[in-house]
Parts: C-alpha cells; sequence; structure tokens
C-alpha cells in the first residue's frame, strides 16, 4: 500500500471550511484516504484512533452475579490478550460494521449536510437508516432533506467497499506496529456498576 498524500482538492475544501490554519493541519493530518465519487465529491477516511481505554458495565442484581463475573474477566483480558485488543480496537473504529453494511446494501445514501463538497464515511446510510429517518422525520421534513441528501451509485459503492477493506487492512497494520511498540503496556481497563 503506497502512503496516502492528500489531493489538492481536498486540500483546497478543507481550507474553504476552516479558514483557522491549526483546525485546517488537524483536519488534513487525520485524512487517511480519499475517493472522488462519480458526481464530484470527495469520500473522506479518517485514520482510527487506536484505544487504550477499555471498561465493562456490569448489573447489580440478586440473581445475576454473573454478570459482574463476565465483566471483571473481560478487564481482565483487556490488559493481557492481544487478539482482544485488535478486536476491540477493530470494532470501535466502525470500519468492519461499515464494510458488512455496505455489502449487504441494495443502496447507499449519503449526507452532505455541510454542502461543503466533502462526504465523511460516517454519513453513509443504507436503505434501513434511510427508512428510520424517512418514518421518524417525514420524507418532506428539512431534517431528512438534509441528511439524506443523494444516493450512490453501484460503482461507487464497489470503490467505497475496496478503500474501506483497505483502510481496515492499513488499521490493522497500526495495530500491529502499536503493539511491537508498547505491547499491551499502556492498556487501561475496568469495570463498573451500570444503572439500569
Amino acid at each position: 500500500m503506497a502512503k496516502y498524500t492528500p489531493s489538492e482538492k481536498i486540500k483546497r475544501l478543507i481550507a474553504e471550511y476552516w479558514e483557522s490554519p491549526r483546525m485546517y493541519n488537524y483536519c488534513v493530518g487525520k485524512l487517511s484516504n480519499e475517493l472522488e465519487l462519480e458526481n464530484g465529491l470527495i469520500l473522506k477516511f479518517e485514520k482510527p484512533s487506536i484505544e487504550t481505554h477499555f471498561c465493562y458495565g456490569y448489573s447489580l442484581s440478586n440473581i445475576d452475579s454473573e454478570s459482574y463475573d463476565t465483566a471483571n474477566k473481560n478487564a481482565e483480558n483487556a490488559t493481557k490478550d492481544v487478539i482482544n485488543f485488535i478486536n476491540e480496537n477493530i470494532a470501535r473504529s466502525g470500519l468492519q460494521k461499515l464494510y458488512n453494511k455496505l455489502k449487504k446494501a441494495d443502496t447507499v445514501y449519503y449526507s452532505n449536510c455541510n454542502n461543503n463538497g466533502m462526504v465523511s464515511v460516517g454519513s453513509l446510510f443504507d436503505q434501513n437508516d434511510e427508512c428510520r429517518f424517512r418514518f421518524d422525520y417525514g420524507e418532506n421534513s428539512e431534517y431528512y432533506k438534509r441528511y439524506i441528501t443523494g444516493k450512490l451509485s453501484k460503482s461507487d459503492v464497489q470503490k467505497i467497499i475496496a478503500k474501506v477493506a483497505e483502510e481496515l487492512q492499513k488499521f490493522i497494520k497500526r495495530l500491529n506496529t502499536y503493539l511491537k511498540r508498547y505491547g499491551l503496556s499502556k492498556v487501561h481497563s475496568w469495570s463498573y456498576w451500570r444503572d439500569e
């Protein structure tokens, strides 16, 4: 995989959106990849954060001591299990979930609510999400019109799936590099009683 360099187009769009040089540098630094869609919008991918703090909740109940035991076991395993660390980070990045959602989707919608020429991977919706928006707010509501701004072509969806797979591989490589450098020494985990 070649190292990603932001295009001039995405840098210009970010500069137009953020006047502050500090925010511009932050946003450009967070970019991991981009894809120009058929309609001219740019789909931006940001580097997922590597999570090192994990908390596991349990319920307090006379009949459910299993919840307490499981939460404590998970908290203990988080500081010892490399596979658990990788799986938790992949889950929290949302990349695997997005990949699975796009693979199954019949139709993919996007939101360009800032109307700035860029779309984030977090603003992609499948037909189920669109139905929920339509049901909750109505097709003619301003909220619906703002968040469901367009439909992606099948070829765009296939390109996005390929990019998400690439991003997932890049993130796994980053996680492995992190583990080589630090191991699990910086991982903190705990359990807590969650209100019910």
